[in-house]
This record gives C-alpha cells, sequence and structure tokens, in this order.
C-alpha cells in the first residue's frame, strides 16, 4: 500500500492559528503580568491593613487609658461629693437633736410655770 502524504499549502487557516497563538501568549503574558501585579497590590493592602489595624489598637488602648483616668478621677469627685453630703447631714441631723432639746427645755419650762400657778 502506498500512503500518500497530503500536504495542505499554507495558507489563511495558517495565518489565523499563528496570528491566534500570538495573541494567546500576548494574553499569557498580560495574565501573568496582572497576577504578579496583583500579588504585589495584595502585599500591599496586606501591609496597610496590618498597620492601619496597629494604628487603631493604639489609639484604642490611649483612648481607653483616658477613660480609665476620667473615671477615677470622676469617682474621686464622687467620693468627695458623698463625704461633703454625709457632713451636711450630719451637721443637720445635729442641727435638729439640739432643735428638740432645746424645745423640750422650753416645753419643760413652760410646764413648770404653769404648775407653780
Amino acid at each position: 500500500m502506498n500512503e500518500e502524504k497530503t500536504n495542505f499549502p499554507l495558507g489563511e487557516g495558517a495565518e489565523d492559528t499563528a496570528s491566534l497563538e500570538s495573541e494567546l501568549a500576548e494574553l499569557n503574558a498580560k495574565e501573568e503580568e496582572l497576577t504578579k501585579e496583583n500579588a504585589a497590590l495584595s502585599l500591599e493592602l496586606s501591609k496597610k491593613q496590618s498597620e492601619v489595624i496597629s494604628r487603631l489598637k493604639e489609639e484604642a488602648k490611649k483612648d481607653i487609658e483616658l477613660l480609665n483616668r476620667e473615671c477615677a478621677e470622676l469617682t474621686k469627685r464622687e467620693i468627695a461629693v458623698m463625704d461633703d453630703f454625709s457632713a451636711a447631714l450630719l451637721s443637720l441631723n445635729d442641727s435638729v437633736c439640739d432643735l428638740q432639746a432645746v424645745l423640750e427645755l422650753e416645753q419643760s419650762k413652760d410646764r413648770e410655770s404653769e404648775e407653780r400657778k
């Protein structure tokens, strides 16, 4: 048997294939470039996120410390106000006791004077 080889002439099909292969190679190169760029941007974004998170944590820590100091000051002021109120209440109680003693003394004097009559 004689095998015949048929050679097709290079025509439009071959040129289209070469053109498509060239375009595919360009697209693959572009994809590789974009993949590298994406990786670089992802790394940069990750670093920036880390920096922002660190900065926010530091700011939060400072804010918490400030709030704790303010709470301590407020507590001191509340204690001072409560102490002043307690002192005023004790003074008022002493005044009421003194007033009761004076009233009892006056009533006692009034009774004695009525008994003498």
